[in-house]
């Protein structure tokens, strides 16, 4: 439809019995409906909206034409599907439940833990969250500990309690596992139900979700040290919060997998141009530099590098903290999360890896180019 908008908006200024030169029907009007019909369907603080800007001036100013490639493939269909998150029932552990007898429960009553356990056995009890489950557990523990200094050693209350105690302490590093990479929470943070950043989005930090990350795994690492107190998960709460309140993690996925994607169809393009056709003899700049040079400079140092150094700080960032979490529970981990955890970030051929990689081949290939013409930048 923008196709026709053009044509009818062309019309008056194209008079049938006007002589318009062959250059400017090459070259100029190519121009203009590329940058008209782009700009009509595209913000241009997108990421599509900035590659896809590149791409066509790119090939355009080193006269590589792109369709004459079939190895290149511009489209977000041609993108291979991304690993998603393990599913739930891969990643929770299995803790298996302890009752206290009746009987020995009323006893209690002397102790502030008869209230806590009565809790759990009430309605909402019944229906705790990964979280939930995991701030009862911390707050058993430690007024078990309260408990078991009033009790007789040698009564059967302080041995019931005992095993009651030894099993939430056993277990504990289980409902870490379970409230953090197996809840709901961070399911949601890597959905990849989302879009690649916008040059916006992914130039600003995400410190709230860095300070959340950081903030339960300091967290956790008090309690698995054994520093129990009733209140030590009091404000955990908040901080999921901010964790499920976007889906960062898999918009860094995707801007990692598009970003990628876009300069390997950029260095092909250059590679046409390096290998096949020189832009400049005997490193003498020409016109055609000139021309080339002002696209490295407006389109790629001017617009996708900074997508590209934004992206690359924010996933630094993003990335080291969920990884410090990941590091923590080693002996917790589940191998579903091993496997993505590795496909995305660790690996040699990671998602992370990849990105770098291609940065790197491409930033040489522009070197590779304006060495041709002796201009290497600065």
């Amino acid at each position: 439809m923008a196709l026709k908008l053009v044509k009818r908006l062309l019309v008056p200024i194209m008079p049938k019995k006007r002589n318009v030169s062959s250059y400017t029907l090459r070259f100029f009007l190519p121009t203009v409906l590329f940058a008209f019909v782009l700009s009509a369907c595209q913000s241009r603080d997108s990421s599509k909206y900035i590659f896809d800007n590149y791409l066509y001036r790119l090939s355009n100013s080193l006269q590589v034409d792109r369709e004459s490639l079939p190895q290149l493939n511009n489209t977000a269909s041609s993108l291979s599907p991304l690993p998603l998150y393990p599913a739930r029932r891969e990643l929770k552990k299995y803790i298996p439940s302890i009752n206290i007898n009746l009987l020995e429960f009323l006893r209690l009553s002397e102790c502030e833990l008869q209230r806590h356990i009565g809790q759990r056995n009430g309605g909402l009890g019944r229906v705790m969250g990964e979280t939930q489950q995991l701030i009862y557990d911390a707050k058993f523990i430690a007024l078990a500990e309260q408990c078991l200094s009033q009790l007789e050693p040698a009564s059967t209350l302080f041995s019931t309690l005992t095993r009651a105690y030894d099993h939430k302490r056993q277990y504990l590093p289980s409902s870490i596992w379970n409230a953090s990479f197996a809840s709901k929470e961070f399911a949601y943070l890597f959905s990849l139900g989302a879009s690649p950043l916008s040059l916006p989005a992914v130039t600003e930090q995400p410190l709230q979700l860095t300070n959340a990350l950081k903030n339960i795994r300091q967290k956790y690492q008090q309690l698995i040290s054994g520093n129990f107190t009733e209140d030590a998960l009091g404000d955990i709460e908040s901080h999921y919060q901010i964790i499920e309140s976007s889906k960062r993690m898999g918009e860094l996925r995707l801007s990692l997998q598009a970003t990628t994607h876009m300069l390997q169809q950029a260095d092909k393009i250059l590679s046409v141009r390096i290998n096949e056709s020189p832009l400049c003899r005997q490193q003498q700049a020409n016109a055609k530099f000139t021309i080339v040079n002002n696209v490295f400079y407006k389109y790629y140092i001017g617009q996708v590098q900074p997508y590209i150094s934004g992206l690359h700080k924010q996933s630094v960032i993003v990335f080291s903290a969920i990884d410090e979490l990941v590091k923590m529970q080693e002996p917790s981990r589940t191998q579903a999360l091993t496997d993505f955890w590795a496909a995305v970030y660790r690996d040699k051929d990671s998602e992370w890896q990849l990105f770098n990689r291609q940065v790197k081949a491409h930033t040489l290939n522009w070197q590779a180019l304006l060495k041709q013409c002796g201009k290497l930048p600065p």
